[in-house]
């Protein structure tokens, strides 16, 4: 790598890292929306099934048997339609941990190349998720100091001296750097006239 082309390749190497770890902030941003969209979907859907098939067919028969038993079907829809609620709020208290937090290994299987099955609750998921934020804002300042400092070493002044020197290096080798010269000399001057 040479000493002109250097800031400019820090600038690309820099770009690449920040590249990087916005793909990483994304991948992890879509890993938590996924798992939280799937298991509300699966919680819905399982709850649903379980709320139409089960309540029809246990409900009818509990009904029935405990109407015979207290010789009032009324009073026996109404402890099994209680009970039916006591278990559908169950499923409902503990549906984050049955559902939301299943998803996120198998997302992260998916997206990440060699996942390190760390992330298994919403909780991991956040933490990782900010300090793939700040691995972005480092990597955005470190892309903000190298065009920065290509800015200041990429002057004019820098520019003509290392033509110059590539010049004596290329007639010390013994190569024609005439051509060269001249197109320098005639773009700093047209510069000069704009």
């Amino acid at each position: 790598m040479s000493k002109f082309s250097q800031p400019v390749q820090h600038v690309v190497q820099g770009a690449g890292g920040y590249l990087d770890a916005q793909l990483d902030n994304i991948k992890l941003r879509t890993v938590k929306g996924l798992s939280k969209g799937t298991g509300a979907l699966a919680g819905l859907l399982l709850i649903s099934a379980l709320v139409s098939v089960f309540l029809l067919a246990l409900s009818f028969a509990l009904v029935m048997w405990l109407g015979e038993v207290l010789e009032s079907y009324a009073l026996a829809g109404a402890i099994v339609a209680g009970g039916l609620f006591v278990i559908l709020l169950v499923f409902i208290l503990l549906r984050k941990r049955m559902f939301k937090n299943s998803f996120i290994g198998m997302y992260e299987d998916v997206l990440f190349e060699q996942p390190d099955k760390s992330l298994n609750t919403q909780e991991k998921l956040d933490a990782a998720i900010l300090r793939s934020e700040d691995k972005v804002k480092e990597q955005q300042a470190l892309v903000s100091d190298r065009l920065l400092q290509a800015k200041e070493f990429y002057t004019p002044k820098r520019m003509v001296n290392q033509s110059l020197h590539l010049l004596g290096e290329r007639r010390k080798s013994g190569l024609s750097g005439g051509s060269i010269l001249k197109s320098l000399l005639l773009l700093m001057l047209r510069r000069k006239k704009k």
